[in-house]
């Protein structure tokens, strides 16, 4: 079972606290088949990878750009880039995206 928050645009890096309660959560039996993974805004991925380090959740980016080379695409971010952070993975065709 796969459960994956989408932060969208909200938090800061006061919010990243809040993932405490989930890393809780994450170590009961009940939950430990499930995969979750957390998409908080490009700001704030090193700082979840961190947090995250020595648990079973996974962080992942909110989207990323089709070319995977570095090029002039202001604004936007490749899989390169997201890897870089310690990320996993990507929503990719989200509907706010397309």
């Amino acid at each position: 079972m796969y459960f994956i928050a989408n932060w969208k645009m909200y938090g800061d890096f006061k919010s990243i606290n809040s993932i405490k309660n989930v890393i809780k959560l994450s170590k009961k039996p009940k939950y430990r088949k499930a995969k979750i993974i957390y998409c908080p805004p490009y700001t704030l991925l090193d700082q979840f990878v961190k947090i995250t380090s020595k648990t079973k959740i996974y962080i992942g980016a909110q989207n990323c750009h089709a070319h995977q080379d570095y090029g002039a695409f202001t604004g936007s971010i490749n899989t390169k880039m997201i890897k870089n952070t310690g990320s996993k993975f990507v929503i990719v065709g989200h509907s706010e995206n397309r």
